[in-house]
């Protein structure tokens, strides 16, 4: 959760889980959710309520946990556990329907 002056916040504009931790069952499909989180993401404990909040709703959901990356870390292709998260990424949407090109393998 955000954190303001040290204490949680708890408001739906600041972060979603909250609003979802409280919903009722949709009454439409959800599409599914793709949930990657680094292994030292600091918001790996909200990473983790996503996660529940998503299975008590009943929406299909994925979660891979990267090693011990940091919090952002995808963008950084160079190294293993990004081009991991890249490639998992185009297979869970080409599961899905969704056509894409995984990265080539490392030289």
């Amino acid at each position: 959760m955000p954190r303001h002056g040290g204490d949680i916040v708890e408001d739906p504009i600041a972060s979603p889980l909250p609003f979802l931790e409280a919903a009722e069952t949709p009454k439409h499909k959800v599409l599914p959710m793709f949930l990657p989180v680094g292994g030292g993401d600091f918001l790996k404990d909200d990473h983790q309520r996503l996660h529940t909040a998503f299975d008590r709703l009943g929406v299909d959901n994925k979660v891979v946990v990267y090693g011990r990356e940091p919090h952002a870390f995808h963008p950084f292709v160079w190294r293993e556990e990004a081009k991991r998260f890249w490639n998992d990424t185009a297979k869970f949407l080409d599961a899905h329907g969704v056509q894409t090109t995984p990265l080539p393998p490392s030289r």
